[in-house]
């Protein structure tokens, strides 16, 4: 958590305070067995990690004690030009990821990767959890990562979100607007060949 949370604040740093943390605790058990870290536990892990972070992130003297982290009491400099910490958006989509975002983030950073539908039923999720707790949406972000595919004709037959004209796209921006969506980023896959 110690190096995470300085190599965030170094970012912040020198964008001026623009920097993001987008985290996942992941699920591929090999990542795990090639990082030596155990695969189970690996919730309870997460969620001392973001506590950790914050800490280094906001307190002039930092002390940590988990079960799996410790942090002695420690003076950890530079803070970040944010305040009180860089936003903290969390990726996942199992009850126990949403639980953990709205107990230790700023909000959720999910991927469009199939339907309307089924993209929908994480926002869904995401929103019965902040309904669940003492909070409400306006205190969180809700990010969206996708890879649009931009083809010259229409393709709307049988068209994926995110896939076809620039009007489709348009469209299709304005749906995400209208879930609730507060940023989008658009990546580009450079293996792909384009139409």
């Amino acid at each position: 958590p110690i190096t995470l949370a300085k190599e965030f604040t170094t970012i912040d740093i020198l964008s001026g305070g623009r920097v993001i943390c987008g985290l996942g605790i992941g699920w591929s058990k090999d990542e795990y067995l090639a990082a030596n870290i155990p695969y189970e536990k690996r919730g309870e892990r997460a969620n001392e990690i973001l506590q950790a972070m914050k800490k280094i992130w906001i307190d002039d003297s930092v002390e940590f004690s988990g079960n799996f982290y410790k942090i002695p009491k420690s003076i950890i400099n530079p803070k970040p030009v944010q305040r009180p910490h860089p936003k903290i958006l969390l990726g996942g989509f199992s009850p126990k990821t949403f639980e953990r975002m709205i107990k230790y983030a700023d909000g959720y950073i999910g991927a469009l990767a199939g339907s309307f539908e089924y993209f929908n039923n994480s926002v869904k999720m995401f929103n019965d959890s902040i309904e669940k707790s003492s909070k409400s949406r306006k205190d969180f972000d809700l990010t969206i990562l996708t890879y649009p595919y931009l083809f010259t004709s229409s393709s709307e037959n049988d068209r994926s979100p995110m896939c076809g004209t620039i009007d489709e796209i348009g469209s299709d921006l304005s749906k995400l607007k209208s879930f609730g969506v507060d940023r989008v980023i658009l990546a580009i896959n450079a293996e792909e060949n384009y139409d």
